[in-house]
């Protein structure tokens, strides 16, 4: 599996590792990409904090998924899309600890992970 964030494109194969990973790049603000050989299926996250949101792709034809978080608060959080600021409806955002949840689990099955709700989109 590869990690690309900030800082810099990682393979990896232990959920200890992604964690760590992840956490590194939440310090300010991050568009983490994780992958298997092929360029899908993958998991994007972005981060700010302790705030993430989370988007799956199956395949390039099936769509994708995006994170359905538990805050039902107006307003926006700021993160990182392809190097650029996106202001997310906080109604997508998950806290940090279920983005890392759905990176170990992805991390073992490659699927869309099952630790949270999602929307397709």
């Amino acid at each position: 599996m590869k990690i690309e964030s900030k800082l810099g494109l990682v393979d990896y194969d232990d959920d200890d590792n992604i964690e760590m990973i992840i956490r590194k790049c939440a310090v300010g603000r991050d568009d983490i990409w994780i992958c298997g050989d092929s360029e899908y299926p993958c998991l994007a996250i972005s981060v700010n904090g302790e705030n993430a949101v989370v988007h799956y792709f199956s395949s390039k034809q099936d769509g994708h998924y995006q994170s359905i978080g538990n805050n039902d608060t107006d307003g926006t959080t700021e993160f990182l899309a392809g190097g650029e600021i996106w202001e997310a409806p906080n109604y997508i955002v998950v806290p940090l600890s279920s983005a890392i949840q759905c990176a170990k689990q992805f991390l073992i099955s490659q699927e869309r992970p099952s630790c949270i709700e999602w929307d397709k989109i």
